[in-house]
């Protein structure tokens, strides 16, 4: 692999923020604005950088690709969110596992017993990639989005055994792997 197709997974900063979600592959696009006011893709940076401290963004070829976090909904609640460019393909596979590997462990460390998100129904390649992260579907919620769109709720709660599987291999790895950096 060449340096120029390396990714790179920074925190997030409102410019990165607001690159990727002006270039928001449809799918994103469409799941994401269906939950807001409006379509801006600047409203949506500017209030993920204002109210998220855990937030980071995929680089790959120089260019901000996904941006993901995990923002406070509450006491030891955590929404999680992710939206990217059409060049997810490549930097997937380094946020899926630094998500594993850092994210995850890193919320259950700080207190929180729930961590959810919100996906539309017709987003199923999202649906198949938070199964695989260990979510479950909780519910689904008709008329949810602003064009009346149904939205599914995937969540992860500590004291599941298989949440708590996972958080013990995940720690277990993250504690013994001191050199890996970023992915």
């Amino acid at each position: 692999m060449s340096d120029a197709d390396r990714v790179i997974l920074q925190p997030a900063c409102l410019r990165d923020l607001s690159w990727v979600a002006a270039f928001m592959r449809q799918a994103d696009r469409d799941e994401v604005f269906a939950l807001m006011a409006d379509d801006n893709p600047l409203a949506l940076a500017a209030r993920l950088d204002l109210v998220t401290e855990q937030a980071w963004c995929a680089h790959w070829r120089g260019r901000a690709v996904a941006a993901f976090g995990a923002t406070p909904n509450g006491p030891h609640v955590a929404e999680v969110w992710l939206f990217a460019s059409d060049d997810w393909s490549h930097v997937a596979l380094s946020v899926t596992r630094f998500i594993l590997r850092r994210v995850m462990p890193d919320l259950a460390a700080a207190g929180f017993v729930r961590a959810q998100c919100q996906s539309a129904a017709g987003h199923v390649t999202a649906h198949a990639w938070l199964e695989r992260l260990g979510a479950v579907r909780e519910g689904i919620h008709p008329l949810r989005g602003r064009g009346g769109e149904t939205f599914i709720t995937f969540a992860w709660r500590r004291g599941d055994p298989a949440v708590e599987q996972f958080l013990a291999a995940a720690t277990s790895y993250h504690s013994s792997s001191t050199t890996e950096k970023g992915a």
